[in-house]
Order: structure tokens, then C-alpha cells, then sequence
């Protein structure tokens, strides 16, 4: 099919430029050209997205006590793993269980952002998302949540809340924070370690486009 690379051509090409110093500059830029191209067919992809968020007036971000102890219970209390890889409060020191260096568990507000609340419009809440809640909970969802309520449970609430690690909430090449949600919803589902080697490549690539040293393997902060 037009555009897939032919990989026993391509190997030929690479070992001629290798091996032939006699080689024409022109050989020597189609081949740059095919391996480039096929990196970017089959390897990763560097999208450059740029956001704007409205983020209306609120109160300076503060863990607020309610909030603190839901977290405590998620993480602590019910040891919740990450949603991605696995690890979790108890077992952020055993390497074998923490493969991306994780430092810290945190709890992600999930369906509505904190730094929002104070703009959610309850007949919309009430209209959209409460019906979804309903169906995992009919007796806590029986009736509208109030505009205060709806503060509380934005803020606190388990259902509004995800434990992830450190890595996987905020790092700019796998936190959720960081990447497009259909690239980050993925990670689960795959081989970790193929994610590792991507993510590595990716970091060694650009370094070597900016003449930075190469970052360790190890995604641990």
C-alpha cells in the first residue's frame, strides 16, 4: 500500500550507507527520509496540542479537610491501586510492583476538575450526570443534588475522585494531566514495559535534537 515502507529494502539502504562512502549525497537523503518516515508511521507520535481553560475566581487550592479524608480512605485505608499501572500505597518501595518509579499515590478529580466547581450549572449537573451516578448508587442519588452539594462532592466525593501514582496523574509524558485522555485510557491495557521503552525512546530522541544529555531510563522523580 502507498506509503508502507518495504523493510528489507530499507535494511539494504541503511547497510549501503553504512558500508559505501562512495554513496551519492542524494542515497544518503532518501534514506534519511524512509527511516524517518518509518519512525513516524510505526513508532511515536508527537502531536502538539495547545489548551486554553477558563478557570473562573476560587479559592486558593487548599486540601480541605473532608477532602483529605476521603483521599486518606482511598489510598491508605483501602490501599486503591493506580488505574494504570498498579501500583500502590504500600508497595511504592518494591521496584518489581512499582515499574514506573512512582514517589507518591494521589487522587484525580475525575468527571468535574476542582478548579470548576464554582461555575457548574446544578440543572445541568442534575440533567447529565446525575443519572449515571443513579445507576451505581439509587439510594445516595435519589433526589437533585443543591448547588452547595454539588461543591462538596466535586471536592470530596469517591465517585468524583481516581487514585493514580504521581507519574500516571501528573508527568507530561504519561499523566492524565499531561496527554490526550483517548492516548492516556490506553495505558492499562497494554504491556507496561512496551510503554517504558516507548516513552524512553521518545525522551532519548529528543535530547539528541537538542544536544541535552540523554535522561535516565527511569521515569522516578
Amino acid at each position: 500500500m502507498p506509503g508502507e515502507m518495504d523493510t528489507r529494502a530499507d535494511l539494504d539502504l541503511m547497510k549501503h550507507l553504512v558500508c559505501a562512502s562512495e554513496r551519492s549525497d542524494e542515497l544518503k537523503r532518501e534514506a534519511r527520509r524512509r527511516i524517518t518516515t518509518a519512525l513516524r508511521l510505526h513508532h511515536a507520535l508527537e502531536p502538539l496540542l495547545s489548551e486554553t481553560s477558563f478557570c473562573p475566581p476560587h479559592d486558593k487550592r487548599a486540601s480541605s479537610p473532608a477532602y483529605r479524608r476521603t483521599h486518606d480512605r482511598l489510598v491508605k485505608e483501602l490501599n486503591r491501586p493506580c488505574l494504570v499501572c498498579g501500583v500502590t500505597d504500600r508497595t511504592l518501595a518494591d521496584p518489581k510492583k512499582n515499574p514506573f518509579g512512582a514517589v507518591q499515590m494521589e487522587t484525580h478529580h475525575r468527571i468535574v476538575e476542582w478548579t470548576l466547581a464554582n461555575v457548574v450549572d446544578p440543572d445541568k449537573f442534575n440533567r447529565r450526570i446525575l443519572p449515571g451516578l443513579k445507576l451505581q448508587n439509587p439510594a445516595k442519588y435519589a433526589a437533585p443534588l443543591t448547588k452547595a452539594q454539588i461543591l462538596d462532592w466535586v471536592d470530596h466525593d469517591e465517585d468524583n475522585l481516581w487514585v493514580l501514582c504521581d507519574i500516571h496523574h501528573r508527568d507530561k509524558q504519561v499523566g492524565i494531566h499531561g496527554i490526550t485522555y483517548p492516548v492516556w485510557g490506553s495505558q492499562d491495557l497494554v504491556e507496561i514495559h512496551r510503554v517504558k521503552k516507548e516513552i524512553d525512546a521518545v525522551k532519548k530522541h529528543r535530547a539528541s535534537r537538542t544536544g541535552k544529555r540523554s535522561p535516565e531510563a527511569s521515569l522516578a522523580r
